[in-house]
């Protein structure tokens, strides 16, 4: 009786002192993504206020502890040589860590450097696949960068039904009309195929929105290709 006791009390210790191993790692933890948190935040206001050079030392601080928005805000300093020298390369690396991370703003960019070339080889298919990635979390500029790629069959077999309906799906997110561009697509369709991209579009739900879809909103999308 006194064994099983003993037993149960040595199992009760362990599952306390384990409980509290997962807690001071979940407050160490805590602690370590602060500082990022706070570089980003004191950068976007350092950046507003138009201090560039602090801004790009502060976003550099937190995108090297891996927060992705710093990560997408730093490159996009990068390509406009602001508060860095220019660097096309870096901003395409940059970009990809925080696109890997789902942060759909990095994703739309990096599909525009690859499909324009810039900063890294041209590639259609990978333009292609970061556009719908973006588009996939509800971005409405990757909808719409992913529609004109599937327009013209660049990286991707052409596919007109496909790129209608995401006309309609960024319309329905951005509030931007897509009406003139549809218009031009109907022409090449058949009236049911029509009707076929617009119960798809209907139909349309994210699979996994990120948090920072539309990016920082002081830092705006550069970088061409669509």
């Amino acid at each position: 009786m006194r064994l099983n006791r003993r037993r149960g009390q040595d199992a009760g210790a362990w599952v306390r002192a384990r409980g509290r191993a997962q807690l001071l790692a979940l407050v160490i933890a805590s602690l370590l993504a602060a500082p990022a948190w706070a570089s980003w935040e004191k950068g976007s206001r350092a950046l507003a206020e138009g201090d560039v050079d602090s801004a790009a030392v502060l976003f550099k601080r937190a995108a090297k502890k891996g927060d992705p928005r710093a990560q997408y805000s730093l490159a996009v300093l990068y390509l406009r040589g602001e508060g860095v020298d220019r660097d096309d390369k870096l901003a395409a690396r940059w970009l990809r860590r925080a696109a890997k991370q789902g942060l759909a703003a990095s994703q739309l960019l990096l599909g525009s450097l690859y499909s324009s070339g810039r900063g890294i080889e041209r590639d259609d298919e990978k333009a292609v696949a970061w556009y719908r990635a973006a588009a996939n979390q509800g971005d409405p500029k990757g909808q719409a960068a992913l529609a004109i790629m599937l327009h013209a069959g660049r990286g991707v077999v052409r596919d007109d039904v496909a790129a209608y309906m995401w006309l309609m799906v960024s319309e329905a997110n951005s509030g931007r009309s897509t009406q003139e561009q549809r218009e031009l697509l109907a022409t090449e369709l058949l009236p049911e195929q029509v009707a076929e991209a617009e119960r798809r579009a209907a139909e349309w739900k994210p699979r996994r929105r990120s948090t920072g879809s539309s990016g920082p909103s002081n830092i705006p999308n550069v970088g061409g290709g669509y």
